[in-house]
C-alpha cells in the first residue's frame, strides 16, 4: 500500500513538471484576465488626478489618462512594486493580455516652474527684446534656450554671454522659477557734465535751480549736447527785467571737451517815458471790401455818423460800453446766371424797353459787425443814403467810333430804378437800399451824333428816354434853358426892336 502511494506522488510530480515546461515553451501563452477596475494611486495627491476608463475598442483593456493640476506635470507611470511602466505620456493603455503582471499603478506628478530669458544690450535673433519664457518640470533642464542674440548700438557684438548658462551641465536643474540673462558688454564711453544757470529770472518751466546734464558718447565719437538737453528760457524775467542772453549760446553743434557751464542772464528793463495817455478810440470803423474781379467802389459818406444811425438801441448800448463796431460795404461781381430770377426779369424788361444792353451785375451789400459776433446784413438805411462812385470796368469801354452811355440801375424787391447815367468811366450813385445793381449801356455812332447836332431839320431822331412807368429818371447834372423859352425870348426881343423902330420913324415924320 505504501508502495502505491509513493508511485502516485511521483506521477503527480511528473505531470505538474510537464505542465509547467509546456506552459513556458515558445508559442505557448498563459493568460490571466482581470475583470476588476485597475487600482491607481496619485502622488502627490495635489499634483493632479487620473481618469480610468474601459477601452472603447477592446473591453479587456483600460485607458488611463493623467490630468495634472496647475503648476504640475506628469512625471511617469509606475507599478506599486517600483518598476516604471511609462514616462511623460499623459495617456496610458493598460493591456490585460500583455500587462497581466501589472496590479496596482502609481501616477506620479512633479511641480513645474517658469524659466525666463532676458537680453541686455542686444536683441534676440528675430530682432525683438521682450522676455521669453518656457515651463520646465522640477529637476529637469530647459529645452528651448534662445540662441543667435545680436548686440545693439553701444554694445560689443560677439561679447555676450549668459549670467548662468542654462545648458551647462554644471548648472543645477530647475527647482524654482528661474531667470537667465544674456548680457552684451557695453562699449567704452566718455562723458562730461554740463551745467545751466539762470539769473534775474526763471527757466520757462518756472524753476530757478541749476540744471545739470551728463553728455555721453562712445570712444571715437564727439561729445555734443542734444537739443532736448538745452533748457527753454527767456519768458520769465523777474520784475524790472526783460529777456536777456546766454553768456555763450549752447548748441547741439557745439563740441563738449570738458565740464562746461552756461549762464542765461535777464537784462534790466529800461524805464520808458510815459507818454500822454491817448484818448480811447471809440470810433466806428468803416470800410469797403471789394472782391477780386469786381469794379472799384468808393463810398464818400460811409462814416461814423452814418454808421451809428444803422445801430439798434441795444447795439448802441454795446458800443457805448466799449464793444468795437465795424460797418462795411461788400462788393462782388455776380454772373447773371446767379442773379435772383425776379431781379433778372426786372432788368431784362428795362433794357428791352429802353434799348440798353446788359453789361455787368454787382452785388453791393451793407453789413455791420459788433465785437466778435456774427456780421448782420443791412438791406435798408432808412432814408440815410450812401454816396458811391462806381468804376466802369475796362471791358465795357466803348468801341472805336462810338459813344457809350452807361446807366446804373438798382433792382430792389422787384422794382428797378436808374441811379446814374453818363458817358464817363465813373458813375456817382446814391442809394439807401442794397440789393442787385446792374450796369447797362447803349452805343451811338459819333458821326450820327455830330449830324444830329448840326442839322436838326434833316434828322429829328433823339435818344429815347427811359420808360417813365418802370424806371425813374435821374436828373442830369448842370443847368440848361428849354428851347421853347429861348424862342419866346427871341420873339419878344424882335417885337421890342420893331416897336422902338416904329416910334422913331413917327417922331421923325
Amino acid at each position: 500500500m505504501k508502495q502505491k502511494r509513493k508511485m502516485g506522488r511521483k506521477l503527480l510530480s511528473f505531470l505538474l513538471t510537464l505542465a509547467m515546461v509546456i506552459g513556458f515553451m515558445p508559442g505557448m501563452t498563459l493568460t490571466a484576465r482581470a475583470d476588476s477596475t485597475p487600482s491607481v494611486t496619485v502622488s502627490p495627491a495635489e499634483g493632479g488626478s487620473v481618469i480610468v476608463e474601459r477601452s472603447a475598442t477592446d473591453p479587456n483593456n483600460w485607458d488611463l489618462t493623467a490630468v495634472p493640476n496647475e503648476g504640475y506635470d506628469l512625471s511617469g507611470w509606475y507599478m506599486s512594486s517600483g518598476g516604471s511602466i511609462s514616462n511623460n505620456t499623459n495617456r496610458y493603455k493598460l493591456d490585460n493580455m500583455n500587462d497581466w503582471y501589472v496590479q496596482d499603478i502609481t501616477c506620479t506628478f512633479s511641480p513645474t516652474y517658469t524659466v525666463t530669458y532676458k537680453v541686455v544690450g542686444g536683441t534676440w535673433s528675430d530682432g525683438t527684446t521682450a522676455d521669453k519664457t518656457e515651463t520646465v518640470m522640477q529637476y529637469h533642464r530647459p529645452e528651448n534656450v534662445p540662441t543667435g542674440m545680436v548686440a545693439v548700438t553701444g554694445y560689443i557684438g560677439g561679447s555676450g554671454s549668459w549670467d548662468l548658462d542654462p545648458l551647462d551641465m554644471y548648472t543645477p536643474s530647475i527647482r524654482e522659477d528661474t531667470t537667465f540673462t544674456y548680457i552684451f558688454d557695453e562699449k567704452p564711453s566718455i562723458s562730461e557734465t554740463v551745467t545751466f544757470k539762470v539769473t534775474n529770472g526763471s527757466w520757462d518751466d518756472g524753476t530757478t535751480a541749476d540744471k545739470t546734464v551728463t553728455v555721453k558718447c562712445y570712444e571715437g565719437d564727439t561729445l555734443k549736447l542734444s537739443a532736448e538737453q538745452i533748457p527753454a528760457v527767456g519768458t520769465k524775467p523777474n520784475e524790472g527785467y526783460k529777456a536777456g542772453n546766454w553768456d555763450v549760446t549752447p548748441s547741439a553743434d557745439t563740441v563738449i571737451s570738458k565740464a562746461t557751464t552756461y549762464t542765461y542772464t535777464y537784462e534790466v528793463k529800461e524805464e520808458e517815458a510815459t507818454p500822454d495817455t491817448p484818448a480811447t478810440d471809440t470810433s466806428i470803423k468803416t470800410e469797403v471790401k471789394t472782391a477780386e474781379g469786381a469794379p472799384a467802389i468808393k463810398a464818400d459818406n460811409l462814416d461814423n455818423a452814418l454808421a451809428e444811425k444803422l445801430l439798434t438801441d441795444a447795439e448802441k448800448a454795446e458800443y457805448a460800453n466799449g464793444t468795437p463796431v465795424l460797418v462795411y460795404l461788400d462788393v462782388k461781381e455776380v454772373d447773371k446766371a446767379n442773379v435772383p430770377a425776379d431781379d433778372v426779369t426786372a432788368i431784362d424788361k428795362v433794357t428791352s424797353e429802353s434799348g440798353y444792353t446788359y453789361g455787368d451785375c454787382l452785388d453791393i451789400s451793407l453789413w455791420k459787425k459788433l465785437g466778435n459776433g456774427e456780421a448782420s446784413q443791412v438791406h435798408d438805411t432808412n432814408g440815410n443814403p450812401i454816396k458811391m462812385a462806381v468804376t466802369v470796368p475796362e471791358s465795357l469801354k466803348a468801341p472805336a467810333g462810338f459813344t457809350r452811355t452807361f446807366r446804373v440801375i438798382r433792382v430792389h424787391e422787384g422794382a428797378a430804378k436808374v441811379l446814374a447815367e453818363g458817358t464817363g468811366m465813373s458813375l456817382e450813385i446814391s442809394s439807401d437800399k442794397f440789393s442787385s445793381y446792374f450796369l447797362v449801356y447803349r452805343d451811338t455812332k459819333i458821326e450820327e451824333a455830330t449830324n444830329t447836332s448840326a442839322d436838326t431839320s434833316s434828322n429829328t431822331q433823339s435818344t429815347p428816354a427811359p420808360a417813365q412807368t418802370t424806371v425813374a429818371e435821374v436828373p442830369k447834372t448842370g443847368e440848361y434853358m428849354p428851347i421853347a423859352a429861348l424862342i419866346m425870348l427871341i420873339l419878344s426881343m424882335t417885337g421890342m426892336v420893331m416897336v422902338i423902330t416904329g416910334l422913331k420913324k413917327k417922331n421923325h415924320i
